[in-house]
């Protein structure tokens, strides 16, 4: 059974509006340019938050733009060279690495050492899909990147998510704690709820119920979904496993004419991390939203639906 302090939480107010304007404006994606650039959300002399768009892999492969494949970390070019790196890392027509990006972007300041260093991830903390968008943590130092892996190891870091799956939710708020199988995850690129797997556990709450403006009028839910733990496909996995997938996961929707008509409405899966927060080295918190409207495609796909139920037809969210 789930440990006592993975229970759902009362009702609160929210500490942050999932739909606020974003403090840093939405980049317009240019002509032929094939993803958003990453920016930067928050920076101190230990950390950073860099914002991921949909389209950059955490992975380090060739095919990802890998740093190793493309850079030297240790012999950085020249600044005129860099602005180059970072752009046609925008028109790859494979997936384009976060990676590559964190250590072009903050590699020349001489005392952010893990950034420029491949066996602690150029820095970075964890891992987002690469079809997901939202804030990730950066450990410029050597020792801020200990100190925060140590905390996601705890899961004293906050990892809030907005997802919009199929269907209505059978009540507003919940928890699923089934476990997560990923021992197939090298052959099939998909994990299994199943009772060999790990143990996992996603708080979710509904935000909002829209509909498709087609003649299907097709249900979806806008979900709220917090992360304990921090398991390969989690969230899509346990929403499909509810019986709720993520609007556009083909991986997790085996009804294709559903992905069809999910492809009109949304060309990438519905995912979107809305909110990080840490401990800072002195041990204050650190809170970084990364509001939906971040996201130009999936704010749009939105504005394109019809809202009919949920906290925000009453203005709560």
């Amino acid at each position: 059974s789930p440990p006592s302090e993975w229970q759902v939480p009362s009702i609160s107010p929210h500490a942050k509006p999932y739909f606020a304007f974003p403090f840093q404006e939405a980049e317009i994606v240019k002509d032929k340019q094939l993803r958003m650039n990453p920016c930067l959300l928050f920076e101190d002399d230990l950390f950073a938050v860099v914002y991921k768009p949909a389209g950059w892999t955490c992975g380090m492969s060739r095919m990802d733009g890998g740093t190793l494949s493309q850079i030297d970390p240790q012999n950085l070019p020249t600044e005129e060279d860099r602005d180059q790196f970072l752009q046609d890392l925008t028109f790859r027509s494979e997936s384009a690495c976060i990676k590559t990006w964190i250590c072009l972007f903050m590699g020349y300041d001489e005392a952010s050492e893990a950034v420029r260093d491949p066996q602690a991830e150029f820095g970075l903390c964890h891992r987002l899909d690469v079809g997901t968008s939202g804030p990730m943590l950066i450990g410029k130092t050597t020792e801020s990147y200990e100190y925060a892996k140590q905390q996601i190891r705890d899961r004293d870091v906050v990892k809030d998510y907005l997802a919009l799956v199929h269907g209505r939710l059978p009540k507003p708020r919940g928890v699923c704690n089934d476990p997560i199988d990923r021992s197939r995850y090298d052959e099939s690129r998909k994990v299994r709820v199943h009772s060999s797997g790990q143990p996992a556990c996603t708080i979710w709450e509904v935000v909002a119920e829209y509909e498709s403006t087609d003649a299907h009028r097709s249900p979806y839910t806008l979900v709220h979904l917090r992360l304990i733990t921090g398991r390969t496909h989690q969230i899509r996995v346990h929403m499909a496993h509810m019986g709720h997938p993520l609007m556009s996961d083909w991986q997790y929707v085996d009804d294709r004419e559903m992905l069809r008509r999910d492809d009109l409405l949304c060309k990438r899966i519905f995912l979107h991390k809305f909110r990080l927060s840490f401990m800072d080295m002195e041990g204050f918190p650190v809170n970084v939203s990364s509001p939906l409207r971040m996201d130009p495609v999936l704010w749009s796909t939105l504005e394109n639906m019809r809202l009919v139920g949920g906290m925000a037809l009453s203005g709560c969210a």
